[in-house]
């Protein structure tokens, strides 16, 4: 109701893509904790910060009357709509804290909220509503962080996927998988030169046969790796879905599947120790 200007509570922006089209590196943007948007009912939505690794711009929720850090603030699209955060060339960085992002609400398509350049993630959830596939997508030649991040995986194909062509890393440490969760298959990789290393993650809703790691291309060079986390009860699943490439290895270290305890999960080129 307020002049939409972004300088206070009365006169804030509307939209996150309104802080978006003026934000510059270092800026602090705050999203109040009962914010609730829909981004796009009819396109595909790209935001694209301006923060720099260096001089990240942060985007914040927080409770608007006491300043504290909130969980609860809402960007969402409705129908088979895309959510990209990109922007700001080889050397962007944007730091995203407490914000929940539900990509294809009612939707039957095959969506993704996509990560491209360098970002860190921190107490955010990630829904993803579609009923036949999705993704949080990731872009190439880039270090991801995802720190305390839930991932709803509604489709039997969703999936945490590093689809695109080149090297990257992922580290995502605490958080886990929503109740909901239907994926058969946890993270997909389908590039050589893979990093993905996940650590004190929640898989138990995810179905009891849901595979760990997904090789979908090439296989060379890779090093995946789950350690200290809950398994669903009952895990019949599996490591990896075929024997990694050379130069490849996935692990699994101290997991839990209720009452049966995965000290020790390697596969390589060479063969498999559990």
């Amino acid at each position: 109701t307020g002049a939409a200007n972004g300088t206070s509570w009365t006169d804030a922006y509307t939209t996150l893509a309104a802080a978006d089209a003026v934000d510059a590196a270092g800026d602090v943007i705050l999203v109040a904790q009962d914010h609730s948007e829909t981004a796009s009912s009819s396109a595909n939505v790209t935001y694209s910060f301006a923060g720099t690794r260096a001089s990240p711009v942060h985007i914040l929720c927080v409770d608007r009357t006491t300043g504290a850090p909130a969980t609860t603030a809402l960007v969402k699209t409705v129908g088979a709509y895309n959510i990209a955060l990109t922007g700001g060339g080889v050397s962007a960085g944007t730091v995203i804290d407490g914000l929940k992002f539900r990509v294809a609400e009612g939707s039957s398509g095959n969506n993704k909220l996509e990560l491209l350049l360098q970002r860190w993630l921190k107490n955010c959830s990630i829904e993803l509503e579609s009923t036949y596939g999705g993704s949080l997508a990731l872009g190439p030649y880039v270090h991801y962080e995802l720190s305390d991040v839930w991932l709803k995986l509604v489709s039997v194909n969703a999936g945490v996927s590093t689809y695109n062509s080149g090297v990257n890393r992922l580290l995502w440490n605490g958080g886990g998988v929503l109740a909901g969760s239907a994926a058969t298959s946890f993270v997909y990789v389908n590039f050589a030169q893979q990093t993905v290393k996940l650590a004190n993650l929640d898989l138990s809703p995810l179905p009891t046969g849901a595979g760990m790691f997904y090789i979908g291309g090439s296989s060379v060079g890779l090093d995946l790796v789950v350690r200290d986390s809950r398994l669903p009860t009952g895990w019949s699943g599996a490591l990896t879905n075929t024997t990694p490439g050379q130069a490849s290895r996935a692990s699994m270290y101290n997991c839990d599947a209720g009452d049966s305890n995965y000290n020790l999960w390697i596969a390589d080129h060479s063969g498999s120790i559990v």
